[in-house]
């Protein structure tokens, strides 16, 4: 039982157009800018090649809730979401090794021999290129509690993976903040088992310029900072920053060898194509560096008009070892971009945290909870836990940098 007030729909879209004439396009004008059609229009097809839309609506056709699902298989190349690379793959096994511990070694690998990885297909809840999780509602859902909504959308996404003859059900980038207590509790109550696996990295600009953001970090980073930004600013590099126009034909191939980078291989068509999607994306912003007419890299990132306190979706490309374009583009001159544009927080993203909590960055953990509708549940749950203990450790080890905590609702 969902507990929806009679006359409320739940209804499951193949496709994002028709999904955007059900009503989409109504409830993402007032959710996160990752939410928008054309967002993730932009995104669909780049680490899924199967994408479901789930959508509640109230008497009269007003959207109140939705889902971002794709498919994650097991043999897919994009493995940020693939449920055993996720609970038991190279990741797990370099915190065990670093744990230096032969129990929990010998653990992963009784696992990993119990949780085939064949098995693992998921339907996964996400919205692509975010951190937020693939579950959202409106926050005026009318007669309809949060949890209700979230129990008819999970209810509904347990339907198609069963409909598609995928054996796991996963809901990503649950965060630890306040806005998911409703998923966290729902999620747990119907039998999912949760794993933080990741963080994203926020920084809280609180500063009124770039030079009170330095002053505010303690001593060595303040003089490494101040050394990367001299030495950035001495080469004469010059830094641009614009709309998607931005997004030429000079940055296909230097996103091309950035994917490479990660194991990851596209064509040169398929980057203009996602470039192309990005340019109708609401509130797109790029910015480039170059040097003597050579480029040196770019990032975009989103920074909507319906949320102008938050710059998240960001991306990036950047020429090999130039570190400290990497570091001023990416770290400096967004933070400088988001003061003059009167943004509070910057969202980051997963991995690297070092550097990021190096900046100032505080982590917010990502739980992913998963539940199968095969065999495996005790295994499943048990690697969850596994990864759970050692994501738990390695986010910890980073609170001696002032870089663990969540915050309340994002700006």
């Amino acid at each position: 039982m969902t507990g929806l007030p009679p006359g409320w729909r739940v209804t499951t879209y193949e496709r994002l157009d028709e999904c955007v004439a059900g009503g989409l396009g109504t409830l993402a004008a007032g959710l996160e800018a990752e939410w928008s059609p054309e967002w993730l229009g932009a995104e669909e097809g780049r680490t899924s090649d199967l994408h479901r839309y789930v959508l509640v609506t109230a008497p009269g056709g007003r959207p109140v809730a939705a889902a971002s699902c794709q498919r994650v298989l097991h043999t897919s190349t994009h493995t940020a979401h693939q449920t055993w690379e996720t609970l038991l793959g190279r990741t797990t096994e370099r915190l065990v090794a670093g744990a230096g511990d032969p129990v929990l070694a010998a653990r992963l690998a009784e696992l990993r021999a119990r949780l085939p990885r064949a098995g693992t297909d998921a339907l996964v809840a996400s919205l692509p290129g975010s951190t937020l999780p693939g579950l959202a509602w409106d926050g005026d859902p009318g007669a309809a509690e949060p949890r209700a909504l979230v129990e008819a959308l999970v209810a509904e996404v347990e339907r198609v993976a069963a409909e598609l003859g995928v054996p796991i059900v996963a809901v990503a980038n649950v965060r630890d903040e306040p806005p998911c207590a409703d998923l966290h509790s729902v999620l747990g109550g119907l039998g999912y088992r949760p794993a933080v696996v990741a963080a994203d990295a926020v920084l809280d600009v609180v500063e009124p310029s770039f030079e009170a953001y330095v002053a505010g970090l303690p001593r060595k980073r303040r003089q490494s900072i101040r050394r990367e930004r001299r030495a950035f600013l001495d080469a004469g590099v010059s830094v641009v920053a614009g709309g998607p126009e931005l997004l030429g034909e000079d940055l296909v191939e230097l996103q091309r060898a950035q994917y490479a980078r990660h194991g990851h291989v596209t064509s040169a068509a398929s980057v203009r194509e996602r470039f192309r999607r990005l340019r109708g994306v609401p509130g797109l912003r790029v910015m480039r560096a170059a040097v003597e007419g050579r480029t040196l890299g770019y990032v975009g990132f989103l920074h909507a008009e319906r949320r102008p306190g938050r710059i998240s979706g960001r991306y990036a490309a950047f020429v090999s070892n130039t570190a400290a374009a990497y570091f001023n583009l990416t770290y400096y001159e967004l933070v400088r971009y988001a003061i003059e544009a009167g943004a509070r927080i910057i969202h980051y993203g997963r991995a690297s945290y070092a550097p990021k909590v190096f900046r100032g960055c505080r982590l917010v953990p990502l739980t992913t909870y998963v539940r199968t509708l095969g065999p495996h549940q005790e295994a499943l749950g048990e690697a969850a836990a596994l990864r759970d203990r050692l994501e738990r450790a390695r986010l910890a080890s980073f609170g001696a940098m002032g870089g663990v905590g969540a915050a309340g609702a994002p700006a």
